[in-house]
């Protein structure tokens, strides 16, 4: 074994922070193809629902569907990021 290879295992910093950018590349691909909800839509019937099969994440102050909001979120966080 080398020498500046000897007691280096798997580094899991790199790992950990491997999966988060993957999920947000994940998360911002599928944001072109499918959102559940429109995002911007303001919908005063459903405000400050919980989460549930049909809002997964729940509804803000103005009804719009966080899930689909962070996915639409994901772009920007990947544009700002690289």
């Amino acid at each position: 074994m080398p020498h500046g290879r000897r007691g280096r295992g798997i580094n899991g910093s790199l790992i950990v922070g491997g999966l988060i950018v993957l999920t947000v590349l994940s998360m911002a691909v599928l944001s072109f193809l499918w959102t559940p909800h429109d995002p911007t839509l303001v919908n005063p019937a459903v405000r400050l629902q919980e989460p549930s099969l049909e809002y997964w994440f729940g509804t803000d102050k103005f009804g719009r569907d966080v899930f689909s909001q962070i996915l639409v979120g994901s772009r920007t966080t990947l544009f700002v990021g690289f």
